[in-house]
């Protein structure tokens, strides 16, 4: 898990205007161990210059604000009540063929109600992660099972086989990383706007992210892309 190789992170952008090609859930299964056919989305194609080309078509876009999904219901999930939401460990994403690299989703909340579109990708397809509580312990009753299927997540963090020790996490507009002691140090912002001005500042949000599997080879990287609308 200390490989540098393994923080390669590459910002990419949205795969909204990708081609469809399914594939079978086998093709990707070294990548989705735990994860079920109906919380995945369709495979579609995959790369780094795909996404680029993408980026610059929506650059030319107005921003669109995030669809917050049940404003009402995730109000609800105020520091408590989050903290009595776990991700399941048998739903870990194994982003390699031995699960050296599992990685855990964060649920929305009142502080983290903008949702983020996370895929895994083998390859060259991507297939979304779909929302369902099922990938949860939730208890009952709790607000967040009023969420409907697909609401999104709040962000992920990439695991220690263990999945005791956090290597890293990501979310809507922050990443950051253990440091030798297994203690986070501070947050670090995609992009910076307007800080300390007069005028309001902005927040630039991570709005997806898109995990590449390691495959069978120990020694290739993990790599993040993530698109900073």
């Amino acid at each position: 898990m200390s490989d540098a190789s393994r923080r390669t992170i590459l910002k990419g952008a949205a795969a909204s205007a990708l081609g469809a090609g399914l594939v079978s859930a086998a093709e990707l299964a070294g990548a989705l161990t735990g994860v079920e056919a109906s919380e995945l989305g369709p495979a579609l194609p995959f790369s780094f210059e795909r996404l680029q080309q993408d980026a610059r078509a929506l650059s030319l876009q107005s921003f669109a604000k995030a669809v917050v999904p049940s404003p009402e219901t995730l109000d609800e999930i105020d520091y408590d009540q989050y903290q009595k939401i776990r991700y399941r460990a048998d739903k870990a994403l194994r982003l390699d063929r031995d699960g050296r690299v599992p990685v855990e989703l964060f649920h929305l909340g009142r502080y983290a109600p903008e949702p983020v579109k996370m895929h895994v990708v083998e390859d060259g397809k991507a297939r979304e992660v779909i929302y369902s509580a099922s990938l949860f312990d939730i208890p009952d009753p709790h607000p967040a099972r009023r969420l409907a299927p697909g609401a999104g997540f709040a962000g992920f963090r990439v695991m220690a086989p263990d999945l005791k020790t956090v290597f890293a996490a990501m979310g809507a507009s922050y990443f950051r990383s253990s440091g030798p002691y297994n203690q986070y140090g501070l947050s670090a912002r995609g992009i910076a706007i307007d800080t300390a001005m007069p005028a309001p500042e902005e927040f630039p949000r991570f709005s997806q992210y898109w995990l590449q599997g390691m495959g069978s080879d120990p020694s290739a990287p993990l790599t993040i892309y993530g698109l900073l609308d």
